[in-house]
């Protein structure tokens, strides 16, 4: 191949390159057109007329073989019609696809919107003089301090519950259990033991009723509620409405609305996750004639739908047995705040 055919070649591939589909598309009927009329054309020209002689004189008889060629006029049109169709067709789906983007930034707007609103709750949270996220460790500090049996479920963690149930036997302390802890923890505890319902409170450890646990959980998370001040409300209202937002949503798939939960569980820190996973087995109550809402069962039902306790570690919180608490608890699908 010569030098001048190569670069002929070449410009020619580039055109062919250049050519968007759509463009090749109309070319190639425009062809398919003309093809077909220049078919039809000659077949009339050479066959027929060789075929009947009486086509070249007679006008009539040319004007009834020319209107069996009106099928082909019928065709086109048909065509023409149907290309009319699909092109709306075309123009509605694509406005769908369009409106469906649109709507489906807003949700991600929104989305990102409220995440920021719940970012900017955490900032001015003040629990005690704790501000921020140092707010939730405050907060389960004063479940802790206004609940009997949760401040002797915290000191009485690192022991094994073989070992709790001899100590709530014995009434004492044994070194071999002050070894086990650390000093603080050992003389508060030994100055538990001292009270007349102390080695009640040690036994309410090992039991294994959750209705019991459950009322224990309840009791002191109110008592963390009032002293607090109110100050979570806002803050977990705030955070149920972002995940009802996800979960209402028809926008997105149930993958991509895990996928978003996530996102918001990604937000929470550890001790934010403990206070959420109390505050979602607490129910609504009335006190002095107003109904105060808490987590269960609308909270409950989508912290347990998305996971967002996976990371939760179980170390914070003042009993194991909480999580089987947790765990057995089962809202209703159809409640909502």
């Amino acid at each position: 191949m010569s030098k001048n055919d190569q670069q002929s070649s070449k410009a020619t591939n580039k055109f062919w390159q250049a050519m968007s589909g759509f463009q090749i598309s109309v070319i190639g009927l425009v062809l398919f057109v003309f093809s077909a009329w220049g078919a039809c054309w000659y077949y009339a020209e050479t066959q027929v007329k060789s075929l009947s002689p009486q086509l070249l004189t007679d006008q009539a008889a040319r004007g009834v073989f020319g209107d069996q060629f009106g099928a082909v006029n019928a065709l086109f049109s048909g065509l023409a019609f149907t290309g009319v169709i699909v092109t709306l067709l075309l123009q509605r789906h694509e406005i769908k696809n369009q409106a469906a983007s649109l709507q489906r930034q807003q949700f991600e707007s929104g989305f990102f919107q409220l995440l920021g609103l719940h970012s900017g709750l955490i900032d001015q949270l003040d629990i005690g003089g704790h501000k921020g996220r140092q707010a939730f460790e405050r907060y389960l500090l004063n479940m802790q301090i206004y609940s009997p049996q949760m401040d002797v479920f915290q000191l009485l963690k690192p022991l094994g519950r073989t070992e709790i149930n001899g100590l709530a036997a014995a009434g004492v302390l044994s070194n071999a259990l002050k070894a086990k802890l650390e000093k603080t923890s050992a003389d508060l505890l030994e100055k538990v033991l001292a009270n007349s319902d102390g080695v009640g409170l040690v036994a309410q450890y090992t039991d294994t009723d959750l209705q019991h646990h459950l009322a224990i959980i309840e009791e002191s998370y109110l008592a963390a509620h009032f002293e607090s001040k109110d100050a979570l409300s806002h803050y977990f209202r705030t955070l149920y409405h972002i995940l009802r937002y996800v979960d209402d949503s028809g926008l997105i798939t149930q993958p991509e609305k895990e996928r978003y939960a996530k996102l918001v569980g990604a937000q929470l820190s550890g001790m934010e996750l403990a206070v959420l996973f109390y505050n979602s087995m607490v129910s609504s109550k009335m006190v002095s004639g107003q109904k105060l809402e808490f987590g269960f069962p609308a909270m409950l039902r989508l912290v347990k739908r998305y996971c967002l306790t996976r990371n939760l570690n179980a170390n914070v919180l003042f009993h194991p047995i909480h999580l089987d608490v947790f765990n057995n608890l089962i809202p209703d699908e159809d409640s909502n705040v």
